[in-house]
């Protein structure tokens, strides 16, 4: 059987025969392209626009001709004496009586809104090898490049898609780990999803990993302001006070090392802050815990300096 992968580096076999090292970058690039419109023909002109542009109409028809027959000659015909691709005087495309097995033909089958098991899901994201035609690029063949971007987007897209069904899967069989593998590999994808990054730590107040939580947080803030120039939304935020204000909870439900089970008390502090004066925010911070009972009892520094 015909395989054709085009996620990652493109890559054809026949009968487990690997075939595209005999073809030429343009003859990959058309059945690729014959492929993705295969349930309709595509004129023999607009082939020789997407690989020919720059030949005279009389050359332009040669190539598409001689790559047909080149595809023709390597492929051989099935069992039932099919051939892949149909021609006719103006167009071609292909048979659909043709067996064969595409990964980019696969992919299309899934559909978010359709209920798969996590299995049927995996195998699907199997078939993620990298970017759609990964390496490939034509020179002076424009409308084809820019063909070969859009369905990046558009695999990356169905990428996240899959692995977003995939993960609320998992959380809802109460695999966390599992779960919390498979948003970080969205975020690997689309790195500044605050949707993400909230379920992400989510999933780390469920396996009780509060630290990991803040410290994801503190890494994702720290990504937006410095790639983007922006702070995380209210929602995330507001999850990062929660994972804060319960893992200094718990620190304090512990007591003071020596202090015979003694609760230190713990505050929650919201400094302002202003630019123009050095030290705003510190000595606003101090003040709000100046203001707060039983503060004084924790040994920090002294009075005098914290008046300071």
């Amino acid at each position: 059987m015909l395989s054709i992968n085009m996620l990652g580096e493109v890559n054809i076999t026949y009968k487990g025969e690997k075939i595209v090292d005999s073809l030429s970058n343009k003859t990959v690039a058309m059945i690729c392209l014959l492929v993705l419109n295969r349930d309709k023909n595509v004129s023999k002109e607009k082939i020789a626009s997407y690989f020919w542009p720059d030949s005279n109409e009389e050359a332009a028809r040669y190539n598409v001709r001689y790559n047909l027959w080149t595809i023709g000659k390597l492929i051989p015909k099935d069992a039932a004496g099919e051939t892949l691709i149909t021609t006719g005087k103006d167009c071609c495309g292909i048979n659909n009586r043709y067996r064969f097995t595409c990964d980019r033909v696969m992919l299309d089958t899934y559909h978010s809104k359709g209920k798969r098991s996590i299995n049927d899901l995996l195998r699907l994201k199997e078939l993620y090898k990298g970017d759609f035609l990964e390496g490939m690029y034509l020179k002076n063949c424009n409308e084809f490049n820019e063909m070969i971007l859009f369905e990046r987007v558009i695999c990356q897209n169905k990428q996240v898609e899959l692995l977003d069904e995939l993960a609320r899967e998992y959380e809802e069989n109460q695999r966390y780990e599992e779960s919390l593998k498979t948003l970080q590999e969205m975020l690997a994808i689309e790195p500044y999803n605050e949707a993400f990054a909230i379920r992400v730590m989510g999933l780390y107040g469920q396996l009780g990993n509060r630290a990991a939580a803040i410290h994801f947080y503190k890494k994702f803030e720290l990504s937006l302001r410095n790639n983007l120039g922006i702070c995380p939304d209210q929602q995330l935020q507001e999850q990062y006070r929660f994972m804060m204000e319960d893992s200094i909870s718990s620190t304090a439900s512990k007591g003071k090392p020596g202090s015979k089970g003694k609760k230190l008390p713990y505050v929650m502090l919201r400094p302002m802050c202003i630019q123009q004066v050095a030290f705003f925010c510190l000595a606003d911070m101090l003040r709000q815990m100046e203001e707060q009972e039983g503060y004084q009892d924790i040994p920090m520094v002294d009075s005098n300096t914290r008046m300071d």
